[in-house]
């Protein structure tokens, strides 16, 4: 080599001080192979790659090290300078991944390919320099590198010392040039007296949304002068029968810059509310307009569409999935599924699983995590109920990376439990994550079930869970319904896959309304802002979710009904009482903590328990109808005194039933819930809607009958779902609503419609309404 010891050392970047020979990374070296025009230490390694490359060890040593630069993938950057204020600063080897390839069954080889990728550097106020990559998501880039480094490649700034944008390449020149064509053009300034704001409405487009004064909602029809100033920018049909797509007028996200300037410098009398930067630098078409941003690289990696050097390396030692997951889980998991787990490890371990209820997310997360096997222990954290259904899951499907399952799968039980050495999977709850100080560091791979336990950012397992999902290597979030409520719960879920890209405040009111609420006299962040946005922010970036309707069309069609009650009149008007005594409309907040939906003592929760005490002896008549004409079938209730009187009437007709709430002892609920779903040795599962709601099939009845309403929609569907899921037989499943009059019932109807819409245009992308089938000839209290 020509090189001496002198100068076969790397001045510049995540290298620095490094000797040429001493570098292994092979994305590195393909990256500095394809610099042109470059100079000192990296012009240096490159010509000595080079040699190397040309003579080698001989024949042998050539074709080795062609090889490993083909593992490379091509044109790949080197990972960015870590924002050292991040929980990311560690693990620094495996923030740089590679491409992945693997093959999915029955379906051929997968291979995502890289494509040729162009990069901008762009400034900001404080000097700092980025790269940014322009082009397919397919490639590879870096979203920050050391402006050292960018000197010695000779890449030269394009923007001035005061922070200006300069040209985007999107033809004409910078900002400045634009802002003052658009203060010369011939375009007439338009009046509007509101507010105006910009939405992402696909991965590709955008809209403007209006707010007139004095109105509510936001609307996308455009008065005349608005529509003449933006049509010439509308670039696809928007609403129109037959297309998947919003409405409104929908511009290319290529002409945002230009169009955010033209409302500013054009539109008189109304506030411009614009896409902010962490909602811009997750869109190709919006990025190169993002003001320059350093962030971690798990963070940039993920919502930037890009790989990691361990993915990559984990599947490229077999080839295939079939090596790390197993023969018996692949065959197990259908083709949506499959889907699920390719695009769980193509964004490195680190997703959310949003599929609906009963679609399987527990073996798409144990696909996903069998991929990185080799960086466990993994430490699962659930509910507590369904701990030892986690186990035997593991154990039926993953037994091929365990020696002893028995052994090395771990379920903590009480504070008490200890955590043998050799363990490989521990599985807690939630609540004994908080007390057990030894879960709370260590591990690099967690799954997190019923992630929507972390959507409130002050109860303790928030703190305690979302530090350890940003530090840890790979979080695979599982949840069926991410937000129960209102879209601020997302954001715990959005920090803990990528922290520290936005800030609470700034996601808060960009996607929720800011009201006072009447009981506690607080602000509280509630209602849906910009669901549609907020719903592709997320597909685009950390979630994957698919609906029952759309992937198992074999599902059995669910049949809503309302029932209308009788109710002891004398409670009726101790209710009216209360909520009058109010004197204002009663608004449904949402909780503070999962186990504890409001404070039971005020107004709001006194009224909800007389609610059901209203109405609790024309349910027990209504549960002597159902057991004359249903031979088996679901009962769910909240308050005890309601589930003590069913209980009752269910021991007066002799019937056979179990009962399952809060204060069942953990190591009896498995067996009552056996005892039911597979010896069928019972005829009616009386159930807390609360204790009950998820991680339960019980698919071998069709019919449910909800003694009570509850405040949270996700957790109402969440217990519906319990029999309308994969594996039932059955061609309808009908779920009963007993509905009282007069009672706080009609408040909580009306709040779970309503939220109803806002969660399901978040997560699913298209507003939905609860639909009820009223067969029996009574309509529904509203």
């Amino acid at each position: 080599m020509s090189t001496s010891p002198a100068t076969d050392v790397i001045r510049v970047g995540k290298y620095k001080g490094k000797h040429f020979n001493e570098i292994e990374d092979n994305s590195y070296k393909q990256w500095v192979l394809s610099l042109q025009d470059c100079s000192g230490s990296l012009l240096a390694f490159q010509t000595w790659l080079k040699e190397k490359s040309n003579t080698g060890d001989g024949p042998e040593g050539r074709k080795r090290f062609a090889s490993e630069l083909a593992t490379a993938h091509g044109d790949l950057a080197p990972a960015p300078a870590y924002n050292k204020r991040s929980r990311l600063s560690e693990f620094l080897d495996d923030d740089m991944d590679e491409l992945l390839v693997f093959d999915a069954p029955d379906k051929g080889e997968v291979i995502t390919s890289p494509t040729k990728t162009s990069f901008e550097v762009r400034g900001s106020l404080d000097g700092r320099a980025s790269l940014e990559r322009r082009g397919s998501l397919d490639g590879r880039g870096s979203l920050d590198i050391l402006q050292d480094e960018l000197d010695e490649c000779g890449i030269k700034r394009d923007w001035d010392e005061g922070g200006q944008g300069g040209s985007h390449g999107r033809g004409g020149g910078g900002s400045q040039s634009r802002g003052g064509m658009l203060e010369s053009s011939s375009e007439p300034v338009v009046t509007f007296n509101g507010k105006m704001v910009l939405e992402v409405a696909t991965p590709q487009h955008f809209r403007l949304l209006l707010l007139e004064s004095g109105r509510k909602g936001y609307s996308t029809f455009l008065p005349s002068p608005l529509w003449n100033l933006l049509c010439r920018y509308r670039t696809v049909p928007g609403g129109q029968s037959g297309e998947n797509l919003p409405g409104g007028v929908l511009i290319d996200q290529d002409n945002y810059d230009e169009v955010a300037k033209l409302l500013a410098a054009k539109v008189r009398g109304a506030q411009l509310e614009t896409i902010p930067s962490f909602v811009q630098l997750c869109f190709p078409g919006l990025r190169p307009c993002a003001p320059s941003t350093r962030l971690p690289v798990r963070s940039a990696n993920i919502i930037c569409g890009l790989n990691s050097p361990k993915t990559r390396e984990v599947v490229e030692s077999t080839r295939d999935l079939h090596g790390r997951i197993g023969v018996l889980l692949m065959r197990e998991l259908k083709p949506f599924q499959v889907e699920g787990v390719i695009w769980g490890v193509s964004r490195n371990g680190r997703c959310l699983i949003g599929d609906e209820m009963g679609l399987g997310k527990t073996l798409q997360a144990l696909s996903i995590v069998a991929v990185y096997h080799d960086e466990w222990p993994v430490l699962v954290v659930c509910p507590s109920s369904i701990r030892f259904q986690w186990k035997d899951q593991a154990k039926r499907w993953l037994g091929h990376c365990f020696s002893k399952p028995d052994d090395e799968i771990v379920v903590v039980r009480n504070g008490r439990t200890s955590i043998p050495t050799g363990a490989r999977m521990i599985i807690t709850s939630y609540e004994l994550l908080v007390r057990a100080d030894c879960l709370k560091h260590g591990f690099k791979v967690i799954i997190c079930d019923e992630s929507h336990y972390l959507k409130n950012i002050n109860a303790k397992r928030s703190r305690t869970l979302v530090p350890m999902l940003q530090t840890a290597k790979r979080a695979i979030l599982l949840s069926g319904t991410p937000a129960l409520n209102n879209p601020i719960e997302l954001y715990q879920q959005f920090n803990a896959v990528v922290p520290d890209v936005v800030k609470y405040d700034v996601f808060a009111n960009r996607y929720c309304e800011k009201k006072r609420n009447p009981w506690s006299k607080r602000m509280e962040y509630s209602g849906a802002k910009l669901p549609l946005e907020l719903n592709v922010l997320l597909t685009q970036s950390i979630m994957i979710r698919r609906l029952k309707k759309d992937v198992q069309k074999e599902l059995p069609e669910k049949l809503r009904s309302c029932i209308p009650v009788e109710t002891d009149q004398a409670i009726v008007g101790k209710i009216q009482e209360l909520l009058e005594s109010s004197k204002k409309q009663v608004e449904v907040s949402p909780e503070t903590d999962q186990e504890r939906p409001w404070p039971e003592q005020n107004v709001i929760g006194e009224a909800f328990r007389l609610t059901g005490e209203a109405k609790v002896n024309a349910v027990c008549d209504y549960l002597d109808y159902m057991l004359t004409v249903e031979p088996r079938f679901l009962v769910f209730a909240h308050h005890r005194v309601v589930m003590d009187a069913l209980e009752l009437r269910l021991k007066q007709h002799k019937a056979s039933y179990i009962r399952v709430d809060g204060s069942t002892p953990q190591n009896q609920r498995d067996g009552l819930i056996r005892k039911f779903q597979e010896e069928k040795k019972a005829d009616v599962a009386l159930l807390s809607i609360t204790a009950c709601g998820h991680g339960l099939n019980l698919t071998t009845v069709n019919t449910a009958v909800f003694a009570e309403l509850y405040w949270v929609p996700g957790q109402m569907i969440q217990a519906e779902d319990r029999i309308h899921r994969m594996g039932s037989t059955y061609s309808t499943v009908n779920v009963h609503y007993c509905i009282a009059e007069n009672t706080l019932d009609d408040t909580v109807w009306k709040t779970l419609i309503r939220k109803w819409e806002g969660v399901t245009t978040t997560l699913n992308g298209v507003r939905e309404q609860l639909a009820f089938d009223n067969h029996f000839g009574e309509e529904p209290i509203f």
